[in-house]
């Protein structure tokens, strides 16, 4: 009795073990976005108020920005004819007061989450 409770012990724990290495299981996932994803509320959704600046600032609130930001690829922003943006997408970086690389992947889609950008942090670029 002992013997199977101990071995079952063992078995279920390496398989939670398993499944908590990076992209080897459900729970790798959940660890990956709690630690890396973030929820950004965006205070205003009109582009024609702030322009990109309310969108940074609004950034900065929540992330704590570096002061020199990069656009890794495109920085894409859709909007209605009266300024509302719908889609935000973009990859930015910078580095921070101790140099090390900071990455930002900005995703908002007005349809999916009302108000809150979604931005993934510290992702590898190819950019120095």
């Amino acid at each position: 009795m002992i013997i199977s409770f101990i071995l079952t012990t063992f078995f279920l724990g390496g398989k939670i073990v398993i499944s908590a290495i990076p992209y080897n299981g459900a729970l790798s996932w959940k660890l990956e976005a709690f630690f890396r994803k973030k929820e950004v509320p965006m205070t205003d959704p009109y582009f024609f108020k702030e322009g990109l600046n309310g969108i940074i600032k609004d950034l900065d609130k929540s992330l704590d920005l570096p002061d020199k930001l990069y656009i890794v690829d495109d920085f894409s922003i859709q909007m209605d004819e009266n300024g509302k943006i719908k889609k935000i997408n973009s990859f930015l970086y910078g580095r921070d007061e101790k140099e090390q690389k900071k990455t930002f992947l900005i995703s908002y889609d007005v349809s999916k989450n009302k108000n809150q950008m979604e931005v993934w942090l510290d992702y590898e670029t190819n950019s120095d």
